[in-house]
């Protein structure tokens, strides 16, 4: 657990200081009228750090299996409007975020890793399964933040 919580917390400096550099105007633009745009993406990455924190936390001392509501990602984003949330602040919540999430990560021990958490109407999964899969979410949207940030900078 301690390489996965050392890898998200040096993404959040890392990531801070490419987007922190960009154009405000390209990270609040909207690839098409159905997608979001960076400042959404990085404020579903807080939306997804807020709901993991309590799981990752809860799961060490609950009942097992932990049980979880699920979230509705798409409602998120938009009651939060990260869109028109200044990219600054979206991006300082996020290293924030995941900074502590990386501070409980590290944390964890073997055995806590195997302690059981369900999400909604899904299997139980090892709460070690949950923190490998939610840096493997965020890693995929920082992919997508980078490779937008990039067509959106070419096309300026």
């Amino acid at each position: 657990m301690k390489e996965i919580a050392a890898r998200i917390h040096d993404r959040t400096y890392e990531i801070a200081s490419l987007l922190e550099a960009a154009d405000e105007s390209l990270l609040v633009r909207r690839p098409g009228p159905d997608k979001w745009s960076v400042n959404e993406i990085l404020g579903h990455l807080c939306d997804s750090a807020l709901n993991n924190l309590p799981r990752f936390i809860v799961t060490r001392y609950a009942g097992q299996p932990a049980v979880f509501q699920p979230y509705k990602q798409n409602e998120w984003v938009a009651v939060q409007d990260y869109r028109h949330t200044p990219s600054k602040e979206i991006i300082v919540l996020w290293g924030s975020l995941n900074r502590q999430i990386a501070r409980v990560v590290a944390s964890v021990t073997p055995e806590q890793g195997n302690l059981l958490c369900k999400i909604g109407e899904n299997e139980p999964v090892t709460l070690r399964w949950l923190i490998e899969d939610y840096e493997e979410h965020m890693e995929h949207h920082l992919g997508q933040i980078l490779r937008l940030k990039g067509q959106f900078e070419e096309q300026a």
